[in-house]
């Protein structure tokens, strides 16, 4: 039977492909895409999802978006728990999120009407192109979190999966609302956080980290056996602690694929002419050429993307027995909330040191608890995968037949 998905996210370049894998694969039963603030304002997060879904409908040719039923799309959260500005990465992802696409297929790009479909999403200025969704494609006025907690409650326990592809703020404002409803998923599966390399938007914090520390905090603290000893708005106990599993720029940084790679699947003659290998080509070429200017590499060749998004969706793939697959357990990672240069910084404990076994007193020299049975946060790390290779052939022939 396949996995019941939710896909929590902020499209931008790598978001669309991890939300195409998704869709491509029939392992898969994605419910619900819920926006949220992150690579680029919700306007545009919200309007390029909205966007792929007319791209996948004009293009007609892939069977894999036949479906039994739509996939519902809900807007969330415009801002972050705290900050009154969201942090963005429009220098890397395009003024539009996707690399301005939206100029290069206008006819795709849905009116500014869309806006009115959504509760949470600002009214932009009027047109009178009427706003028709894309077969497979169930729109929702209700904020993100709202929908999350309803289809976790329609759900059985356990059998709902939470993605989670950019700012965390949608999943920090559903555990709010009702944390019990909230508990009844499955697993988070969590892209973000630097745990022993540096950042990708200051040297300690990776983007959906900065972009909202508060409610990273939060989320994390959920995992603890004593929420309240790293989180404190969170309870001092909880009736079930959510397991959460991390795919951090450690893991996802390595996990490439390359100019050549793309550039040969997307030149077979039965790829190249399709309307949804041309789209992608714009964003995918356009990050490519954003990146030789960041790193200065002489060629745009040489150059290898990044597919942190992605690399969530090959996980659910994955094959348990496959020993290449790593997953470190019960990882207390905390979440830097206040420092002026770390801001948004995932901590871990590097010292070495024993944790006390269960049931053993504390010792007053361990402060904060980083050595406690109790205290402190338990999340999973995909620590190692089976490589750039495997998931280019993965994800190049579920979404192009490549």
């Amino acid at each position: 039977m396949p996995q019941k998905i939710i896909i929590d996210t902020d499209p931008g370049v790598d978001d669309v492909l991890a939300l195409l894998m998704a869709l491509a694969s029939p392992e898969l039963d994605l419910l619900a895409i819920t926006t949220v603030h992150g690579n680029i304002d919700l306007y545009n997060t919200t309007r390029n999802a909205l966007s792929l879904f007319n791209v996948l409908q004009a293009d007609g040719s892939q069977s894999w978006m036949k479906r039994d039923k739509p996939v519902l799309l809900a807007a969330g959260a415009l801002h972050p728990l705290v900050a009154e500005k969201a942090v963005d990465a429009a220098y890397f992802h395009g003024r539009d999120g996707l690399g301005n696409v939206s100029a290069a297929f206008p006819e795709h790009v849905p009116g500014d009407s869309f806006t009115k479909e959504f509760s949470t999403v600002p009214t932009a200025s009027a047109d009178d192109k009427p706003l028709q969704a894309a077969q497979g494609l169930q729109l929702s006025s209700r904020p993100a979190h709202e929908e999350i907690l309803r289809i976790l409650a329609e759900e059985p326990e356990d059998t709902v999966t939470i993605v989670a592809l950019g700012p965390l703020t949608n999943l920090s404002l559903a555990a709010t609302q009702d944390y019990k409803t909230l508990a009844r998923c499955k697993e988070f599966v969590i892209m973000g956080g630097a745990l022993a390399v540096p950042g990708n938007v200051t040297p300690k914090a990776e983007f959906n980290c900065l972009g909202d520390p508060e409610a990273w905090a939060h989320i994390l603290s959920l995992s603890s056996k004593r929420p309240q000893s790293t989180w404190h708005s969170s309870p001092e106990s909880l009736h079930k602690r959510l397991e959460l599993t991390l795919l951090p720029l450690d893991t996802t940084t390595f996990i490439l694929l390359s100019y050549g790679d793309w550039h040969n699947a997307t030149s077979l003659p039965n790829v190249k002419e399709t309307l949804l290998a041309r789209w992608c080509s714009v964003f995918i070429e356009r990050t490519f050429e954003t990146m030789k200017h960041l790193f200065t590499e002489a060629s745009v060749e040489k150059l290898r993307l990044s597919m942190h998004d992605p690399a969530c969706i090959w996980y659910l793939l994955r094959d348990r027995d496959d020993a290449r697959w790593k997953i470190k357990k019960e990882l207390d990672v905390r979440m830097e909330c206040e420092g002026r240069w770390t801001r948004g910084m995932c901590i871990v404990d590097e010292r070495g040191r024993q944790r006390l076994a269960e049931g053993l007193e504390e010792d007053e020299s361990d402060h904060d608890g980083w050595l406690s049975s109790s205290r402190g946060n338990r999340v999973a790390w995909v620590k190692e995968t089976p490589g750039s290779e495997a998931f280019t052939r993965d994800l190049l022939s579920r979404v192009f037949g490549a």
